[in-house]
């Protein structure tokens, strides 16, 4: 299995293509429910966000802020990427 930092990294930034391949992915890797942004959301329901957002940003890459052990693994990142949108002027 691929380090349980650089599989969140890969689950974030590649293109979600098969929608139940990527939810089983991310099932491997986050609780169900996962709290996000101080909200508790299905795996489903995190998959479907990621695959919103996805076609939104050019170049997104993920930086592991902190890493913390005590049970579980716990992760700090930040998201980075150009946004596609256009902006209103």
């Amino acid at each position: 299995m691929a380090d349980l930092v650089e599989e969140p990294q890969a689950l974030w930034t590649t293109p979600i293509a098969d929608r139940e391949a990527a939810e089983a992915a991310f099932g491997r890797v986050y609780a169900d429910p996962v709290v996000v942004d101080g909200a508790a959301m299905s795996v489903a329901d995190l998959v479907q966000r990621v695959a919103a957002r996805q076609p939104a940003f050019a170049g997104l890459t993920m930086q592991i802020l902190d890493r913390v052990v005590a049970g579980d693994l716990g992760l700090l990142t930040q998201l980075g990427a150009v946004s596609l949108s256009p902006t209103a002027g």
